[in-house]
């Protein structure tokens, strides 16, 4: 099934499939290929034939949480935190502005960031559900199409990752953009 998300994680990177599989992906030497294995997780919560359209999973606090945008329900964000072998609701965040393509990230080690094509970012700590960021992001452009989003380590600026159309019409160009956030806006 085709990948949805992906998170680095200590060891590695953390990827989400759209049928809810993770896979756990070592970080290999300097030059070596990234050689991905099923992760030690349960199958994230969807109902049959249900597909997700943007995910995220990461560690917090020691335990597995996960971010999920299912297909039927593209302005919801769905969160749970992992409890032995079954996923357990820890809570749910309305994408700003609804509709269109959605990205979700753990930031911060405390934080889900839900940024939206449509221009929004949103930063909510998971602890309390307080919004620490509401903001317009402006990263479209003239043939280029928004894809995801992620928090910086720095926890001031954002990445952004489009496609911009190739020349030749057929293929498309990944671009990385970074804005800066006001850092009051993070409390």
């Amino acid at each position: 099934p085709p990948l949805v998300g992906a998170a680095f994680y200590e060891d590695g990177l953390l990827v989400v499939s759209s049928a809810g599989h993770m896979l756990a992906c070592p970080r290999p030497r300097p030059t070596g290929a990234w050689q991905c294995r099923p992760a030690a997780a349960p199958l994230l919560p969807l109902a049959p034939d249900a597909r997700l359209v943007a995910a995220s999973a990461a560690s917090l606090a020691g335990r597995l949480h996960a971010a999920l945008v299912h297909e039927g329900e593209p302005d919801l964000v769905a969160i749970f935190v992992q409890e032995a072998d079954d996923w357990m609701p820890l809570g749910e965040v309305r994408v700003p502005n609804g509709g269109g393509a959605t990205s979700v990230a753990f930031a911060g080690g405390a934080d889900l960031l839900v940024a939206t094509g449509q221009g929004r970012v949103l930063r909510r700590r998971l602890s309390d559900g307080v919004v620490t960021l509401s903001a317009k992001h402006l990263v479209a452009g003239e043939g280029a199409v928004w894809q995801a989003a992620c928090a910086m380590e720095d926890d001031v600026q954002i990445a952004h990752l489009r496609l911009r159309q190739a020349a030749s019409m057929h293929a498309s160009r990944p671009e990385l953009l970074t804005t800066a956030v006001a850092p009051e806006r993070f409390m």
